[in-house]
């Protein structure tokens, strides 16, 4: 029987994800770099961020030039700050401890 480790709730949303998709081979050094820089870098960069205030919209430019996260998107500003806040952890969750092999 598997059990569930404190403050995680059942079901699809218990506030508690692990990407798994991507794997750091061990001798990558390079590419460990690159994650890491990727991982800690701001979700939001300010000289790509614009506000209408005639349109009352936000308008967001991505840095890529081609791709599915390419050219600009134009959203309600409470709609643009409900997808940022989003990814910022509540600071009243229990956090739980890494485990022994995750710690090395």
């Amino acid at each position: 029987m598997r059990t569930r480790p404190p403050g995680c709730s059942r079901g699809p949303h218990s506030r508690f994800h692990v990407h798994t998709a991507v794997w750091v081979p061990e001798d990558d050094r390079a590419f460990a770099t690159r994650l890491a820089r990727y991982c800690a870098r701001n979700p939001v960069a300010l000289e790509r961020l614009t506000y209408d205030r005639t349109a009352k919209a936000v308008t967001y430019r991505s840095d890529k030039s081609e791709g599915p996260t390419a050219g600009t998107e134009t959203t309600d500003p409470l709609e643009f700050l409900a997808r940022v806040l989003v990814h910022i952890p509540d600071t009243r969750a229990r956090k739980l401890p890494l485990s022994r092999s995750a710690r090395r």
